[in-house]
């Protein structure tokens, strides 16, 4: 496992040899040959090369768009999480039950000329809609579960009012869940970044 932290020890982003691969998107609206491969944190001995985006964990479970500023064989998906701050943080590397830690220091962009203040503002307000995001991210997803739910269970009920009962509760959860029309339409929470 691999995690950076800040300097008040939070975990900002989480890295883990265990992840499973995510697996091709059929409805993909590109072509592949675009879209950068997914870094694997390798755990065979030796020496490894890994790279850290300077992003927060993203937000699980929202399919992954694309710019139109597309790089051959190099294309990341837009971030769904705010841009790490310029400070100290620690890189922690567990390895068969050990802790290998190291400080490192993560600066701005000498061309930038964004005031710490502003850019302290401005992670603050990211934040704040990414921790939004999340937790709406996560109630979409019970509502979600609970949904399909009721779609497994609708079938079953011959009595009319209770069908038009269950029919009516679906609808709910699919307001809740967001995204439009009747059974299995799915929803998702759009949060516009803030950028420098």
């Amino acid at each position: 496992m691999l995690e950076i932290k800040d300097a008040s020890g939070q975990t900002v982003r989480r890295y883990s040899s265990s992840e499973p691969l995510v697996p091709r998107d059929p409805t993909l609206a590109i072509p592949y040959y675009w879209v950068r491969p997914r870094q694997v944190l390798a755990n065979n001995p030796g020496m490894h090369r890994f790279l850290w985006d300077l992003h927060l964990d993203p937000v699980p479970g929202v399919p992954p768009q694309y710019p139109i500023a597309a790089v051959y064989q190099n294309t990341a998906p837009d971030p769904t999480s705010p841009w790490a701050m310029p400070g100290k943080y620690t890189v922690v590397l567990t390895v068969g039950g050990k802790k290998y830690e190291q400080q490192f220091t993560l600066v701005m962009d000498p061309r930038v000329k964004t005031s710490t203040a502003d850019l302290a503002e401005q992670y603050k307000l990211s934040k704040q809609l990414y921790d939004e995001w999340l937790a709406l991210n996560s109630i979409s997803d019970r509502v979600r579960l609970i949904r399909d739910q009721v779609t497994k269970l609708r079938p079953g009920v011959s009595d009319a009012s209770l069908k038009t009962k269950v029919d009516a509760f679906a609808e709910k959860l699919q307001s809740l869940a967001g995204g439009g029309g009747g059974f299995g339409g799915g929803g998702q929470v759009e949060v516009a970044q803030l950028r420098a």
